[in-house]
């Protein structure tokens, strides 16, 4: 080799941008260039033979050693670390991340190591801001490579699907998704990463995420692309929509019952309001007439009655438009005495003392509820009980019972009526239904609205029939007295 050639390649090294040192066999330093000294912030002479350890932090010198052995037993060009975090240690004993390739050189029968460092600091500090962006995000972020491995999760999506940063990092997306869909994903992701643009994914399709649990959710996902010097990459915001879409759902199902309710209203006032106008044609009619006293009397008496019906009717609508509308008022329930209350207005059906109506109380402290809701409910139930007694059985009776358990009122209303036939007791809490005779007035809407006005205290309701009788059972969550106000 001519002596320019010897000079281009010494300047080559000492020029070089990348921190470079020479380490023979026995592990010392024999030469580093200019930007090794400069990261380092050692002169030749300081570090002239020289073990490289005294580069490397204290706590990994041992293990260093050790990886050097096997270098020089095994020489080959690879990246050394791989995989771990690996530092540096400069003259004022200030740490540096650094990425570390190793290249061996052989010279005069021996062999060296030639060791490129790299500072990653700022490559680090850019890594870390990003982290913070995604860290910081109110939905989940995850990153995943061309391989669809997940290299990157924040707080927010370990919340939601259930798992650590550490469960996650390495395992294939397909581990977040419901496993019906999971052959088809992979080839999604290439479809992605071959046209990267940032997008919404699944456009027009219903898309779900798959908790540890193995619970399924519907969820809305956003897609960037990113590029960098490890390759390329896809970032996902993942937001679970379960609200939104039971919102939707609640919303269909209310525009519906919306359109059943405006067609039954009209039905149900137009019928009786033809034979109110018929009747009072007949009336006028019979005026010219002076024998027809008792027809006169008649219609009257049949307008008044399909007056009364129709102001119920009207009523009915009333209570069940405010269902949603009143706001709840909390106060302590005098059980014993509501209950009683709620028989006297109800006198009339109580058919001269022919229903027996007995009331057993369990409970042993203060009720506070929305005792105006509540008294509502109860009174539908009786009123239901009475209108619906079975009249071939000899004896009739109502029993009411409460219990307290966990914080939770329950009332029970038994009776022996004619019960619900089983092949209709999934429309029991519908609009406008009813079970037996149309001579029997009343709406349809009364355990409809019972039901709403239930729910609209955060309670349930359920019920048994059969040609025995029924029981409806109403729980309802207690307030605790020093929030009664509230």
């Amino acid at each position: 080799m001519s002596n320019f050639e010897k000079e281009f390649y010494l300047q080559s090294f000492q020029k070089s941008p990348v921190a470079q040192f020479v380490v023979d066999s026995q592990g010392r330093i024999r030469i580093h260039n200019e930007a090794a000294e400069h990261l380092f912030g050692y002169t030749q002479e300081e570090l002239y033979k020289k073990p490289v350890e005294v580069l490397v932090p204290k706590d990994s010198q041992k293990r260093h050693e050790g990886h050097l052995k096997k270098f020089f037993a095994n020489s080959e060009s690879r990246q050394m670390g791989k995989g771990r975090s690996l530092f540096g240690v400069a003259k004022e004993g200030r740490r540096i991340p650094i990425e570390v390739g190793l290249t061996p050189l052989e010279s005069n029968g021996e062999t060296f190591a030639i060791a490129s460092v790299v500072d990653l600091s700022e490559t680090l500090k850019g890594q870390g801001r990003f982290k913070a962006i995604v860290e910081g995000a109110p939905n989940a972020m995850i990153m995943v490579n061309q391989k669809g491995e997940i290299t990157l999760v924040n707080r927010q999506g370990e919340v939601l699907f259930g798992y650590t940063e550490e469960e996650l990092l390495g395992q294939k997306i397909e581990t977040l998704i419901p496993q019906k869909f999971r052959d088809a994903h992979p080839g999604h992701v290439k479809s992605f990463f071959k046209h990267p643009k940032p997008r919404a994914m699944g456009a027009g399709r219903d898309l779900f995420g798959r908790k540890k649990s193995g619970k399924k959710f519907p969820v809305e996902v956003g897609l960037m692309p990113l590029q960098s010097e490890e390759g390329n990459f896809v970032v996902s915001s993942v937001v679970d929509i379960s609200e939104r879409v039971q919102s939707q759902k609640a919303l269909i199902a209310r525009n519906e019952e919306l359109q059943q309710f405006a067609y039954r209203t009209s039905h149900d006032l137009k019928a009786p309001l033809r034979s109110i106008a018929g009747l009072a044609g007949f009336m006028i009619e019979d005026l010219d007439q002076a024998d027809q006293q008792e027809s006169i009397k008649h219609n009257a008496e049949r307008i008044l009655k399909l007056s009364e019906k129709l102001l119920h009717f009207i009523s009915d609508i009333l209570e069940t438009t405010k269902a949603d509308h009143v706001d709840s008022e909390i106060s302590l329930w005098d059980a014993r005495r509501d209950l009683y209350g709620i028989k006297e207005r109800l006198i009339s059906l109580f058919d001269e003392g022919k229903v027996q109506f007995s009331v057993h109380l369990s409970h042993k402290i203060p009720l506070y509820l929305d005792v105006s809701r509540l008294n509502q409910i109860l009174e539908n139930l009786i009123s239901n009980s009475l209108k619906y007694k079975d009249t071939q059985k000899e004896e009739c009776y109502i029993d009411i019972k409460t219990h307290v358990s966990n914080d939770v009122l329950t009332v029970e209303v038994k009776d022996n009526g004619l019960g619900i036939p089983e092949n209709r007791q999934g429309e029991v809490f519908q609009m406008f239904k009813r079970f037996h005779s149309t001579s029997v007035d009343g709406s349809g809407l009364g355990l409809y609205l019972v039901k709403k006005q239930v729910e609209k205290c955060g309670g349930e309701i359920d019920f048994e029939s059969s040609p025995e009788g029924s029981t409806f059972r109403v729980q309802m969550p207690l307030t605790p007295p020093d929030k009664k106000s509230l």
